[in-house]
């Protein structure tokens, strides 16, 4: 049977499942791995095998002494260089990299009567932020649904926080190194640039929240964050990128 070469939608799809799979599932069993190879013609082994590849062109895997295939291929070792450097290239021609929305809690708002006017509808032009399901869900899975800050569980209450935001580092907008899972409390104070990370991953506190330490719930749910390290699973996939805290510290923190 002559060799089919892998397509770039086909790679895309074996990568996005890499990004967001712990290195021991990797395995021509694991369900997602046969689903996967169904959808694109390919057999388990081979989906497995390109996982693997690219596993050892992860550089967190050889800091912890995980090399994976010791022959993979420079083409490999070049496309996961491309999709890196592109926010746009995980999607382009990649039709088949679905979202996937995380549990949801509903809850039931009480009913108020009041006189106050009533609320209407207006079209208004948005623009979508493709491929942040990507980003949402990888970094969801990097932080195995908790909080990194609190260790809060409760999926509808956390959000993939982005270290550079969206409209600062287009190459970085869909990089799983370039986010945290925080709580939505969290998130906002990170965004704000209330709280920061240093190079050590501890959180660090502004000195503008100082002037709430009177404020139990800021005390407790802020300030009392101040030098504690940034909660990270035993072995997490990405670590969060240096190069990105730095400039959460230096263009956002408020000092």
């Amino acid at each position: 049977m002559a060799r089919r070469d892998w397509t770039r939608p086909e790679l895309l799809q074996v990568l996005e499942f890499y990004f967001r799979t712990p290195f021991g599932r990797l395995h021509r069993t694991n369900s997602e791995i046969l689903q996967l190879a169904r959808r694109i013609g390919r057999t388990p082994s081979a989906v497995a095998l390109k996982a693997v590849n690219f596993a050892s062109c992860d550089e967190q895997l050889r800091a912890r002494g995980i090399r994976g295939m010791s022959n993979s291929s420079a083409a490999d070792r070049t496309f996961i260089c491309a999709v890196f450097s592109s926010a746009r290239a995980l999607f382009d021609g990649a039709s088949k990299i679905a979202p996937s929305d995380f549990p949801s809690i509903s809850s039931k708002e009480p009913e108020i009567a009041d006189d106050f006017p009533k609320g209407i509808d207006v079209k208004v032009t948005a623009s979508s932020r493709r491929g942040h399901s990507f980003f949402r869900r990888s970094v969801y899975t990097n932080f195995e649904g908790r909080c990194a800050m609190t260790g809060l569980r409760v999926p509808s209450l956390l959000t993939a926080s982005h270290i550079v935001p969206w409209n600062c580092g287009e190459s970085l907008r869909c990089d799983p190194r370039n986010g945290l899972l925080l709580s939505a409390l969290h998130d906002r104070a990170f965004d704000r640039g209330l709280l920061t990370i240093d190079p050590d991953l501890r959180i660090l506190a502004s000195r503008a929240l100082s002037q709430f330490e009177k404020d139990e719930f800021c005390l407790v749910s802020l300030l009392s964050l101040d030098g504690v390290p940034l909660r990270l699973p035993r072995h997490p996939k990405f670590l969060p990128s240096q190069e990105a805290l730095a400039y959460h510290r230096s263009e956002i923190f408020i000092k």
